[in-house]
Protein backbone atom coordinates (compact mmCIF):
# COMPACT_ATOMS: atom_id res chain seq x y z
CA UNK A 1 0.00 0.00 0.00
CA UNK A 2 1.28 3.65 -0.62
CA UNK A 3 1.86 6.07 1.54
CA UNK A 4 2.84 9.78 1.42
CA UNK A 5 4.05 12.03 3.77
CA UNK A 6 4.10 14.91 5.70
CA UNK A 7 6.94 16.19 7.67
CA UNK A 8 5.86 19.45 10.00
CA UNK A 9 8.36 21.34 11.87
CA UNK A 10 7.39 22.56 15.37
CA UNK A 11 9.10 23.60 18.52
CA UNK A 12 10.89 21.08 19.98
CA UNK A 13 9.93 21.49 24.17
CA UNK A 14 6.57 21.82 22.15
CA UNK A 15 6.59 18.29 20.46
CA UNK A 16 7.97 16.99 23.76
CA UNK A 17 5.18 18.51 26.08
CA UNK A 18 2.52 17.51 23.77
CA UNK A 19 4.01 13.96 23.62
CA UNK A 20 3.65 13.61 27.19
CA UNK A 21 0.19 15.29 27.52
CA UNK A 22 -0.89 12.87 24.69
CA UNK A 23 0.62 9.62 26.11
CA UNK A 24 -0.98 10.63 29.48
CA UNK A 25 -4.30 10.38 27.89
CA UNK A 26 -3.19 7.39 25.88
CA UNK A 27 -3.02 8.79 21.95
CA UNK A 28 0.02 8.87 19.81
CA UNK A 29 0.57 12.36 18.29
CA UNK A 30 0.12 10.82 14.82
CA UNK A 31 -3.24 9.53 16.23
CA UNK A 32 -4.00 12.87 17.43
CA UNK A 33 -3.25 14.71 14.50
CA UNK A 34 -5.37 12.66 12.45
CA UNK A 35 -8.22 12.55 15.08
CA UNK A 36 -7.96 16.20 14.51
CA UNK A 37 -7.57 16.79 10.82
CA UNK A 38 -10.92 14.11 10.53
CA UNK A 39 -12.95 16.15 12.48
CA UNK A 40 -11.86 19.68 10.60
CA UNK A 41 -12.42 17.73 7.45
CA UNK A 42 -15.89 16.20 8.30
CA UNK A 43 -16.90 19.97 9.65
CA UNK A 44 -15.11 22.06 6.92
CA UNK A 45 -13.64 23.94 9.77
CA UNK A 46 -11.04 24.26 12.59
CA UNK A 47 -11.76 21.77 15.50
CA UNK A 48 -10.20 23.87 18.33
CA UNK A 49 -9.58 26.85 19.58
CA UNK A 50 -6.41 28.70 19.58
CA UNK A 51 -6.06 30.73 22.52
CA UNK A 52 -3.64 31.70 25.47
CA UNK A 53 -6.25 32.72 27.81
CA UNK A 54 -4.85 32.30 31.42
CA UNK A 55 -8.09 30.08 32.14
CA UNK A 56 -7.04 27.35 30.10
CA UNK A 57 -3.18 27.38 31.03
CA UNK A 58 -3.11 24.10 32.39
CA UNK A 59 -6.43 23.09 33.10
CA UNK A 60 -6.40 19.80 31.22
CA UNK A 61 -4.32 18.20 34.11
CA UNK A 62 -3.88 18.37 37.45
CA UNK A 63 -0.68 19.81 39.28
CA UNK A 64 -0.14 16.37 40.90
CA UNK A 65 -0.49 14.66 37.55
CA UNK A 66 1.84 17.49 35.83
CA UNK A 67 4.88 17.00 38.32
CA UNK A 68 5.00 13.01 38.00
CA UNK A 69 4.95 13.87 34.40
CA UNK A 70 7.62 16.25 34.38
CA UNK A 71 5.64 18.81 33.06
CA UNK A 72 5.76 22.60 34.64
CA UNK A 73 2.25 23.89 34.68
CA UNK A 74 3.82 27.21 34.24
CA UNK A 75 1.13 28.68 32.11
CA UNK A 76 3.39 28.78 28.84
CA UNK A 77 2.79 26.06 25.81
CA UNK A 78 6.79 25.01 26.93
CA UNK A 79 8.12 26.43 23.63
CA UNK A 80 12.27 26.66 23.48
CA UNK A 81 12.94 28.11 20.42
CA UNK A 82 14.39 25.10 18.97
CA UNK A 83 12.78 23.55 15.88
CA UNK A 84 12.58 19.86 15.46
CA UNK A 85 10.64 17.39 13.24
CA UNK A 86 7.79 15.86 13.04
CA UNK A 87 5.63 13.25 10.25
CA UNK A 88 2.75 12.17 9.73
CA UNK A 89 2.33 9.12 6.52
CA UNK A 90 -0.89 9.30 4.96
CA UNK A 91 -2.48 7.70 1.97
CA UNK A 92 -2.35 9.82 -1.09
CA UNK A 93 -5.72 10.37 -1.66
CA UNK A 94 -5.87 11.67 2.22
CA UNK A 95 -2.97 13.91 1.63
CA UNK A 96 -4.79 16.16 -1.04
CA UNK A 97 -8.15 16.24 1.31
CA UNK A 98 -5.76 17.54 4.23
CA UNK A 99 -4.58 19.84 2.02
CA UNK A 100 -7.85 21.42 -0.25
CA UNK A 101 -8.99 21.06 3.75
CA UNK A 102 -6.28 23.12 4.83
CA UNK A 103 -6.02 25.52 1.61
CA UNK A 104 -9.75 26.40 2.30
CA UNK A 105 -8.89 27.69 5.88
CA UNK A 106 -5.94 29.90 4.31
CA UNK A 107 -3.49 27.78 6.82
CA UNK A 108 -0.47 25.99 5.95
CA UNK A 109 -0.73 22.03 7.12
CA UNK A 110 2.39 23.04 9.05
CA UNK A 111 0.89 26.38 10.52
CA UNK A 112 -1.88 23.79 11.56
CA UNK A 113 0.06 21.27 12.96
CA UNK A 114 1.93 24.10 15.15
CA UNK A 115 -1.05 25.83 16.33
CA UNK A 116 -2.54 22.48 17.39
CA UNK A 117 0.44 20.91 19.09
CA UNK A 118 1.38 24.21 21.02
CA UNK A 119 -2.34 24.72 22.40
CA UNK A 120 -2.61 20.93 23.76
CA UNK A 121 1.10 22.03 25.57
CA UNK A 122 -0.54 25.15 26.60
CA UNK A 123 -3.89 23.37 27.97
CA UNK A 124 -2.02 20.13 29.22
CA UNK A 125 -5.17 18.42 27.17
CA UNK A 126 -6.35 17.64 23.99
CA UNK A 127 -8.87 20.84 22.63
CA UNK A 128 -10.83 19.01 20.58
CA UNK A 129 -14.51 20.97 20.18
CA UNK A 130 -16.22 17.88 18.75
Amino acid sequence: MKTSTFDFTIDKGVRERANAVLAAKGMTMARALRAMMAIGMRERRLPFGISRAHALAGVGMSREAARQLGIPRDGTDGSTGVTCGVTLKVEPEERELILEWCDSLCITPNALVRAYTAQISYELRIPLNN
